[in-house]
């Protein structure tokens, strides 16, 4: 990852007022406020942990990753400047979430957590209650019945996204079961899960949360790529459905500064970035984290210090 320092400034003018809820699209809001979020810089930079799967044949699952990400650029060819960046694969300690102290040090990573972290932290560990444990031994700590986690950080007073990571739940265990992310177009797999067939479709899922970094929120709509439910064999949700589109391209359209959901009260406010890609750092100002997952069933809300995680369970 280059350590070159990103130097960004945007000047937010008074334009058109997005609402948050569309027929056919769902922007996130933050917590408590009208405002949803958005990147204030013109792209994504990610890594992919170089550690990979392995329980996914060779490298099949970067093809697969990668294939959702191009739906994605796909659709802001046609009306948007923002773009998606692969950098280098992340080959150092994996770390979700956004370091306050150290902010030029953050990056956008995406990693699989294999082991469940019911089965290698002892239920005493103080980080069940600051909710670390996942960084400290590289497992899943959240719903076993959770398909995948999108973690982004963003500013209480304007929405906007400091840093956005994606944990897959690719834990095996007999105890603790998560999900097997199979990367074939078919057939669905039937009373088995192999690689061979349709298990838990990767594709499927990273083009689900990548409208989360975005910034799209679920919606019950059957057929869009956010619906927040994704049965076994599910792949429709690799092809991005117009609502998506239409959100996505009404947040970043081409050359023009991203849209709020409202106006702002200052039409001459001045937003900075400045960090790593888009690991960025902000003007001073509240912080809050929330997560989305891919997946199940019902929305909860969970709470730790100074963050706002909504999950499903």
């Amino acid at each position: 990852m280059s350590r070159g320092l990103v130097l960004a400034a945007l000047v937010v003018a008074a334009g058109p007022a997005f609402a948050q809820d569309d027929f056919s699209f769902r922007r996130t809001r933050v917590v408590g406020q009208p405002q949803c979020l958005l990147w204030p810089v013109r792209d994504y930079v990610y890594h992919l942990d170089a550690a990979g799967s392995a329980r996914t044949p060779g490298d099949t699952e970067v093809g697969a990753i990668e294939a959702a990400f191009d739906s994605w650029r796909a659709v802001s060819r046609t009306c948007s400047d923002y773009r998606f960046v692969r950098s280098a694969d992340w080959k150092r300690e994996v770390v979700v979430g956004f370091d306050k102290e150290h902010r030029s040090d953050n990056y956008n990573i995406i990693t699989f957590r294999e082991r469940s972290c019911d089965d290698v932290v002892a239920g005493d560990d103080v980080c069940w209650d600051t909710e670390t444990c996942g960084n400290q031994y590289d497992c899943w700590e959240h719903g076993m019945g959770t398909i995948a986690l999108t973690t982004s950080t963003y500013s209480l007073a304007d929405g906007r996204v400091l840093d956005a990571d994606i944990e897959l739940n690719a834990s095996d265990s007999d105890n603790n079961p998560g999900f097997l992310f199979t990367t074939v177009d078919s057939p669905p797999c039937v009373g088995v899960h192999a690689p061979n067939c349709v298990s838990t479709d990767l594709q499927n899922t990273m083009t689900h949360e990548i409208g989360h970094v975005v910034g799209l929120d679920h919606v019950p709509d059957v057929g869009s790529t956010m619906q927040p439910t994704a049965p076994e064999g599910e792949t429709r949700k690799r092809v991005i459905d117009s609502g998506s589109v239409e959100g996505f391209c009404s947040i970043y359209p081409r050359y023009q500064p991203p849209n709020q959901c409202v106006a702002l009260t200052n039409p001459s406010v001045v937003l900075q970035a400045d960090g790593r890609g888009t690991g960025c750092d902000a003007a001073p100002g509240a912080l809050a984290a929330v997560g989305w997952l891919s997946a199940l069933a019902l929305l909860r809300a969970r709470r730790r210090p100074g963050a706002r995680r909504r999950a499903a369970a």
